[in-house]
């Protein structure tokens, strides 16, 4: 007789397979080697709002940090990443994306990045929010200034959960 599959249960790491008859030896081995080799990944949470921002300007070439935008944070919901939209000339080394509080100068979330096609750097891992309303700004700064060569910025997603 060959065994039925009945269901699966899991529970974070714990993986239970449940048949309506005894696997054989050769099953048996098949089946530990998978289980053995299961992973358990954390779920995205459910992104709740996003607010799309225009930057101050689409073009950027500064060699020291620029501001892209200034956004009002209200605390009812917590931001968990925010997506830049843009791309930076071949001749370029790297451009560097920057977000901190206004408020208190804290450092939230950084990325450098090396795309020459148009993309979207989404920078995660975000710390040190503000806990009461306030003002986040996101600067960029452009590893080889030259004004004929920018990186442009065309939107920025900033996820709430």
């Amino acid at each position: 007789m060959i065994p039925n599959l009945i269901g699966v249960n899991v529970d974070d790491d714990n993986v239970s397979i449940l048949f309506d008859a005894a696997l054989s030896a050769g099953e048996q081995t098949e089946l530990d080697g998978i289980v053995t080799n299961y992973t358990y990944v954390t779920p995205a949470p459910t992104i709740r709002y996003t607010s799309n921002v225009q930057p101050e300007a689409n073009k950027y070439w500064s060699s020291t940090f620029t501001l892209l935008c200034d956004v009002p944070v209200d605390t009812e919901w917590t931001i968990y990443s925010i997506g830049i939209l843009g791309f930076m000339d071949p001749s370029m080394t790297d451009y560097t994306i920057r977000i901190s509080d206004a408020l208190n100068g804290n450092q939230i979330g950084i990325g450098t990045y090396t795309n020459t096609g148009l993309t979207i750097n989404t920078i995660t891992g975000l710390t040190n929010l503000p806990s009461i309303p306030g003002v986040i700004e996101m600067s960029i700064k452009c590893s080889d200034a030259n004004k004929n060569k920018p990186v442009k910025i065309k939107n920025i997603s900033i996820c709430y959960i």
